[in-house]
């Protein structure tokens, strides 16, 4: 039986190029979905719809004192009601149960 004069062959090696290959696949395939998503959900330049909402409840803030709250404003578009949270002050004055508020 003859000797290798470089030594025994190291074994392995075709499946760590083979799991990097695959990670590769991986992290390319995944990011490009990323990228994809976070282009889809970006938020348009422009306003899709304009109406008018009503407070139709406020919260005060217990944790911090010396902030205003949010408000709860319940708006409708093409027939679907909606209900979205938001700051109490939005810079002009504090909501109230009953205010109109545009929104965008």
């Amino acid at each position: 039986m003859k000797r290798s004069r470089t030594g025994p062959k190291r074994r392995g090696g075709g499946r760590l190029l083979a799991l990097v290959q695959f990670f590769a696949f991986l992290t390319a395939a995944f990011g490009g979905l990323g990228l994809y998503s976070s282009h889809l959900s970006r938020p348009l330049d422009q306003p899709t719809a304009r109406a008018s909402g009503t407070v139709v409840s406020t919260h005060e803030s217990t944790w911090f004192p010396k902030r205003a709250g949010s408000a709860s404003v319940r708006y409708a578009v093409g027939g679907a009601d909606y209900l979205i949270k938001t700051r109490r002050d939005p810079g002009e004055h504090f909501l109230r149960i009953g205010d109109v508020v545009p929104v965008e």
